[in-house]
């Protein structure tokens, strides 16, 4: 408690507002807000990432940089996989430490953006920027989510060189570490070249000297990440399967451009809807979908042409300020606009970049509305503090969403309804043995959109529920559909072949012989092939054939179930096959 007897005062605290406390005061509220989010478990792509991957059981660099799951897909990140191996040497597979990790870095990050908004704003204005950038619900994604690390990461080299790029002399040794910063900002996550964009955007707008430099740095930069990608890792674009945006035209994706816009915008302003996995497209031209998303658009433009055309005429350098928050936000937007499709159509964590640029743009139009009533400007400081606990609750909030995947995927889907949720939520579900409910969700994503891995898990979990006539329609559906790409596909068909056999035997199905036999035409390596071939012809009674097949698994891979069953059929003993085939199902 501060009085007058202890001779300090909360109000001296905090005035006058310096760096220190301001990011004092970040990292308090940060850790508030986000406290929670500390004890969430490894969910959605974490577990894919992390908790599965045994890419980084080791720290092998070289490797790491080389072709993985982290540098795939049309991906290069070889920088999150160094994290991940390094943070998994350290913690394991411990989501706690994962978390703390994460949030330090949005600390920081914020921290640093405060600090660059304080070269254009006064503190104040800077701190509260801040403050909505460190606690607003949409960076819960950003935060809370293991496997998006990157994402914080590229902005923390990103902003890193940004600021030591402002400085007014540039030696060697800041533009050697501009160069390194930016590097690995790229190496992180390819948003990362956004940050080279907004660095000669504001050496052409206020310091011009040393401006060939960075082009040169930049190009430095991008040759190097070239040579890295396409030579070492062997890294290309891909096309994306069965991804709802990607398999639009080009011109059906721009129809979606203004809706992505105003999706963000009014997230940003009104964060009440959030959720993971959004896959929604618009593939007409209608009022609600199209016009009324493209006039909001224009509306939130023209506002902030209005807002530059007034300080052109009355503050030269805040109108240049202003053009370089614009270019901010409006480069993070344009990488995020499915001009080349993506995973998603909209993400939470891709408005991590531009929210700055928005939130700088903000704070232009705040100090220039000058207000000289003292009760107005207080009645404005009640309105901001309002405003921060209501975002920081809503945070915490969401927060609560992400405490484990069942929670987080039941959760979303009442905002954002789709396949991959639906199948996800299947997923959860069956690792706890709920089977029915897993498969009352399989079937809904097979509903939205059917492809191998959901068909895949339907089949498997009527098997798991005795309907051996289900699990085997759906194995042939997920077999003939081929949505994923060859190499892919052909890596489930064989799963789906070895249990459709196992299937087949225990329905005495006519076509069980040739169905094995062609199979192993084509998986001529398929141990559990070989050994349902020789459980099928012991059936039959062709003990020689039989004999024949389990020696042949056996000397392929030899394991438990080939040793046990190629040793009962040499010497001749009754053999229960329907114990065996449980192990193929």
């Amino acid at each position: 408690m501060f009085d007058e007897g202890s001779g300090i005062s909360l109000k001296e605290l905090v005035s006058p507002l310096t760096n220190k406390k301001a990011i004092i005061i970040i990292f308090i509220l940060g850790f508030i807000v986000f406290f929670n989010a500390l004890f969430g478990e490894f969910v959605w792509d974490d577990k894919k990432f992390v908790v599965l991957n045994p890419q980084i059981r080791t720290l092998n660099v070289f490797w790491l940089f080389g072709n993985n799951l982290f540098n795939s897909v049309g991906f290069y990140r070889p920088l999150v996989a160094v994290y991940f191996a390094l943070t998994h040497s350290i913690f394991n597979n411990t989501p706690f430490f994962y978390h703390f990790l994460q949030l330090l870095i949005h600390l920081i990050n914020t921290s640093l953006l405060f600090y660059l908004f304080t070269k254009f704003l006064n503190k104040k204005i800077s701190l509260f920027l801040a403050i909505i950038f460190l606690i607003h619900p949409m960076n819960v994604e950003s935060v809370s989510f293991i496997a998006s690390s990157g994402n914080l990461m590229f902005f923390l080299f990103g902003i890193g060189a940004l600021t030591l790029s402002m400085t007014e002399n540039i030696n060697l040794k800041k533009s050697t570490l501009v160069f390194l910063l930016l590097l690995l900002s790229v190496l992180t996550k390819e948003t990362g070249f956004s940050f080279f964009f907004i660095i000669l955007a504001s050496r052409l707008l206020f310091k011009r000297k040393h401006f060939p430099l960075f082009v040169s740095l930049g190009l430095l930069v991008s040759l190097l990440y070239i040579f890295l990608r396409l030579i070492i890792a062997g890294v290309n674009l891909e096309k994306l399967y069965f991804v709802p945006i990607a398999s639009l035209s080009l011109w059906e994706r721009t129809l979606n451009i203004p809706a992505i816009i105003v999706y963000y915008l009014k997230t940003f302003f009104f964060p009440a809807h959030l959720a993971i996995y959004q896959l929604w497209t618009i593939k007409s031209i209608e009022i609600y979908s199209f016009y009324l998303p493209l006039l909001a658009v224009i509306i939130f433009f023209v506002s902030i042409f209005l807002l530059g055309w007034l300080l052109r005429r009355s503050n030269k350098k805040e109108f240049y300020v202003l053009v370089l928050f614009f270019m901010w936000l409006a480069i993070g937007l344009s990488i995020h606009l499915q001009i080349f499709p993506l995973e998603m159509t909209v993400a939470d964590r891709w408005f991590y970049f531009p929210m700055a640029g928005l939130l700088g743009i903000l704070g232009i139009g705040i100090q220039n509305f000058k207000i000289k009533n003292k009760s107005v400007r207080t009645f404005g400081f009640i309105i901001a503090v309002i405003l921060i606990s209501v975002l920081g609750l809503r945070t915490m909030v969401r927060n609560t969403n992400w405490v484990n995947a069942l929670t987080l995927y039941s959760h979303d889907l009442k905002v954002s309804d789709n396949f991959a949720l639906q199948n996800d939520l299947g997923v959860e579900y069956l690792g706890i043995k709920k089977y029915d409910l897993a498969k009352e969700h399989f079937e809904k994503s097979v509903r939205l959109l059917p492809y191998e891995t959901n068909l895949y898990n339907l089949a498997y979990v009527s098997s798991l529920l005795g309907d051996l006539g289900e699990a085997q329609k759906y194995y042939y559906l997920a077999m003939n559909t081929k949505k994923y790409p060859e190499e892919y596909h052909r890596i489930i068909a064989l799963d789906i072949s070895e249990r459709l056999g196992a299937i087949l035997i225990l329905q005495n199905d006519p076509k069980t012989k040739s169905f094995i036999e062609s199979s192993l035409k084509i998986y001529p390596k398929s141990t559990k092939l070989k050994i349902e071939l020789a459980i099928l012809e012991y059936k039959l009674g062709n003990h020689a054939e039989a004999l024949a097949a389990a020696k042949q698994a056996n000397e392929s891979s030899p394991n438990e179930i080939t040793q046990d069953f190629y040793k009962k059929l040499t010497n001749k003993e009754i053999i229960d096959t329907q114990i065996y085939l449980r192990f193929f199902l």
